[in-house]
């Protein structure tokens, strides 16, 4: 298979699972990315998308203190505030 045409998958199994529990009954989320790669963004959008959760995203630069967990989770009604470390532990 061609260099370009290859996929690599860098969201797995229990990142889906856990957002897919946590985002029940979510239908609008704002995602905040803290670095990490185009390809999990991506990823990570395509995972909402199919949950049915609608997205807008955007970068930060840094936070402190750093997150210790991959995915950290506000709610306000039927909207979520994700923000998404990739390089943290999925359940910290």
């Amino acid at each position: 298979m061609p260099q370009d045409e290859q996929h690599f998958t860098v969201i797995d199994d229990d990142d889906i699972r856990f957002l897919s529990t946590q985002l029940r009954g979510v239908k609008q989320a704002r995602v905040r990315f803290l670095g990490g790669t185009t390809e999990f963004h991506l990823e990570v959008i395509e995972v909402l998308l199919a949950l049915g959760v609608s997205a807008t995203t955007e970068r930060l630069g840094m936070i402190a203190p750093y997150p210790r967990r991959r995915f950290g989770i506000r709610y306000k009604g039927d909207s979520a505030i994700l923000t998404v470390a990739q390089d943290a532990a999925l359940m910290g």
